[in-house]
């Protein structure tokens, strides 16, 4: 049986969750050098896996989880290059 996982009951919240958005969105310029392009999941302010798939960086973040965690909720987190787009306009309007 898997220590990670990815869904909640509905209305529940785990408590890393929030605090691990922040930190991804803070540190994406650094996640993007260290690991490039690729979807990774986060649990208390750490890549716990990454690949260029879903399943792949699951099955990569059960290997990598320290064995004293019983039961994990990291958020999933995708990788990538950003493009600031504000507004974008077509020729005819």
């Amino acid at each position: 049986m898997s220590r990670v996982h990815m869904g909640h009951e509905r209305g529940e919240i785990a408590p890393n969750t929030w605090g691990d958005f922040e930190w991804a969105r803070s540190q994406h310029k650094e996640l993007l050098a260290q690991y490039g392009t690729c979807v990774a999941l986060i649990y208390q302010h750490k890549v716990i896996g990454t690949s260029a798939t879903y399943e792949e960086a699951l099955k990569n973040a059960e290997a990598n989880l320290a064995p004293e965690i019983s039961d994990a909720t990291p958020i999933l987190y995708l990788i990538n290059h950003r493009h600031w787009l504000y507004r974008v306009r077509t020729a005819t309007g």
